[in-house]
C-alpha cells in the first residue's frame, strides 16, 4: 500500500510540475503516456485513501497539472497515515510472552549454545538432542540411546531386571499413569520427530522453529529430572 501511494505521489509530482494554464476550462497538454499513467493510478489511490480515512475533495480542477497537485498533497497525507498505521501495529500491539533460551534445561542449552551463535540452528538442535539422550542414559544406567532408550526406560509397564525411570507417585492412580505415559510418548516423539530430522536433513531451520524444538527437548529433560530410578521393577 505504501509503495502504491509513493508511486502515485511521484506521478502526481511529475504532472504538477508541467507548465499549467490560467484558464480553468482548458487542460494543459501533457505526454499521452504520462497522462495514461496518472489516470490508471488514480482509482487505486482513491480506494487506498478511503481505506485510510483520508478525505477526498468533492471537486478537483479540470487542468491536470492543478488536479495532480491536489492529489499530490493528498498522497502525502495518505502516506503519513499509512506509515503511522504500520508503526502503531508494530509498537502498540500487545506484547507476547518472551522465552529466554538460556532458561531452558542446562543440558539442552549448554549443548546448543556454541552452535546457535553461528546460525546453524538445525545442528544446534541435534547437539541438544544428543545431550538429552546422554542425560537420560546416565540416569537410567542404560547403554541404549535415543528413541530405543526412552521407549524402554520411560515405559509405564514393569519388567523384572529392566531399569525404569518413573515419575513419583502411586502407579495405581490415573494421575500417575497420565504423567508417565505422557513422558513416555513425548520423549519418543522428541527423538523420532526432532533428533532424527535434525540429523538427516540438509535444510537449515528458521531460528523460531529451532527454538520451539529446543523447548520440547527441555521439557523432556526437566521431566527426566523428576523421575525416580527403579533398578528392578517386579511384575504386578
Amino acid at each position: 500500500m505504501v509503495e502504491r501511494i509513493q508511486a502515485f505521489h511521484t506521478t502526481c509530482r511529475t504532472v504538477s510540475l508541467l507548465p499549467g494554464t490560467n484558464d480553468p476550462w482548458k487542460v494543459t497538454p501533457i505526454d499521452h503516456d504520462l497522462e495514461a499513467k496518472y489516470r490508471s493510478e488514480l482509482p487505486t489511490f482513491k480506494k487506498i485513501a478511503r481505506a485510510l480515512d483520508v478525505v477526498l475533495p468533492g471537486t478537483v480542477p479540470v487542468d491536470l497539472t492543478k488536479q495532480a497537485d491536489v492529489y499530490r498533497e493528498l498522497a502525502e497525507e495518505a502516506l503519513g497515515v499509512a506509515r503511522d498505521a504500520e508503526l502503531v501495529k508494530t509498537n502498540l500491539a500487545p506484547d507476547g510472552p518472551a522465552v529466554g533460551a538460556d532458561q531452558f534445561h542446562p543440558n539442552i542449552w549448554n549443548a546448543a549454545e556454541p552452535l546457535w551463535g553461528t546460525g546453524k540452528y538445525r545442528v544446534a538442535v541435534g547437539a541438544a538432542a544428543t545431550s538429552l539422550s546422554a542425560h537420560i542414559a546416565q540416569k537410567a544406567g542404560s547403554s541404549l540411546t535415543d528413541r530405543a532408550l526412552v521407549a524402554e526406560v520411560f515405559s509405564p509397564k514393569p519388567a523384572p531386571g529392566r531399569p525404569r525411570l518413573h515419575v513419583p507417585g502411586d502407579p495405581g492412580t490415573d494421575n500417575w499413569r497420565s504423567r508417565q505415559e505422557g513422558l513416555h510418548l513425548i520423549a519418543q516423539g522428541a527423538f523420532a520427530g526432532i533428533r532424527n530430522l535434525a540429523a538427516h536433513s540438509n535444510d537449515e531451520w528458521p531460528e523460531q522453529h529451532a527454538l520451539e524444538m529446543l523447548g520440547v527437548l527441555s521439557i523432556v529433560a526437566r521431566w527426566t529430572d523428576e523421575t525416580e530410578w527403579l533398578a528392578d521393577v517386579a511384575d504386578e
